[in-house]
């Protein structure tokens, strides 16, 4: 589960459409300072428990791959 609040991405574990994501705690919160992210994708075919691919585009164009899970940034 992953929403973006102004200049913040948050992404959290998704249980289900039984149960509630914990708010409280994200899996990853990512501030940015210089660009605001405005939409994001998960790589659904390249998904497993230990990695997790997102794309985050942004207002000025840039395009961001992130791993949530293991903290990557390419």
């Amino acid at each position: 589960l992953c929403f973006n609040v102004g200049r913040e991405l948050y992404i959290y574990v998704y249980k289900g459409v039984r149960k509630a994501a914990d708010l409280t705690k994200p899996i990853d919160k990512r501030i940015y300072k210089g660009t605001v992210p405005t939409c994001h994708d998960f790589n659904q075919q390249f998904l497993s428990p230990e990695s997790v691919l997102l794309l985050v585009g942004f207002t000025a164009g840039q395009v961001q791959l992130i791993d949530p899970i293991k903290k990557e940034i390419s």
